[in-house]
């Protein structure tokens, strides 16, 4: 598949990189709109970004797309599924994750970031990272989940 590999501070190259393996619990999504955020910007420039970023790496976590496949053991959506996917995997292990705090879990998988992100033809992540979105939403809509859940977390924080 073709992807935009991040190889360090203003080099990002377009080149074919392997699929992921599908796990049983993977669904391997054809990306159909990945934003480009201010965190990958940040990156792109050389800052270290919401986590650090280990070269290569494909950035890119604001996604949606169509489930393309699934592992054996998903059931919440199937091929030709139109999908958002959460970008940030907490372990459910953690003090933090054990304590309704998950934004500061210690094993956190942020997809864009410390794993393969969006900025590719597919991705793969685990079931319980997607959701499934109505028919009517366009993906290029769907595509900003993440960012617009940021600006509703911060609203409902200052309470306003």
């Amino acid at each position: 598949m073709k992807a935009a590999v991040f190889y360090g501070k203003h080099d990002i190259r377009v080149q074919e990189v392997q699929e992921l393996p599908l796990g049983p619990k993977d669904v391997r999504i054809a990306v159909a709109y990945c934003g480009v955020c201010g965190t990958d910007i940040h990156i792109y420039e050389g800052d270290p970004g919401a986590a650090p970023v280990t070269p290569p790496n494909i950035l890119g976590h604001e996604m949606s797309g169509i489930v393309k496949e699934a592992g054996p053991e998903v059931t919440a959506v199937k091929a030709g599924d139109r999908v958002a996917v959460d970008p940030n995997e907490m372990c459910g292990q953690c003090h933090f994750c054990r304590n309704a705090m998950g934004h500061f879990c210690t094993q956190m998988t942020g997809y864009g970031t410390t794993a393969r992100g969006g900025f590719a033809q597919y991705l793969t992540v685990p079931e319980k990272q997607v959701y499934k979105l109505p028919d009517q939403l366009p993906l290029a809509h769907a595509a900003l989940s993440e960012t617009v859940s940021c600006c509703v977390h911060g609203i409902d924080l200052c309470k306003i």
